[in-house]
């Protein structure tokens, strides 16, 4: 059987501190011996990147529904794959 691991989100507007506090964490982890994954949502993956592309510079009627299942779409794909 597989090891398991954790999956930890950090979620906030631009120039909130995501960066920073992920630095922080993942040299925590990896101090402890852990191996840690670093990524982005959405743009981690081929699929995420253009998703990402389309919520920043798609069109402006896309309503907030749309663009929060754009969102939910890239979570379910980047968890499978990543």
């Amino acid at each position: 059987m597989a090891a398991r691991g954790v999956f930890i989100t950090f979620e906030g507007g631009d120039g909130s501190g995501k960066s920073t506090q992920i630095q922080s964490v993942r040299e925590w982890f990896a101090s402890r011996g852990r191996e840690v994954i670093v990524t982005r949502e959405p743009g981690g993956t081929e699929l995420g990147t253009e998703i990402r592309r389309l919520v920043q510079n798609g069109p402006e009627d896309v309503d907030a529904r749309t663009e929060a299942l754009l969102y939910a779409a890239d979570r379910a794909y980047h968890v499978a794959t990543v």
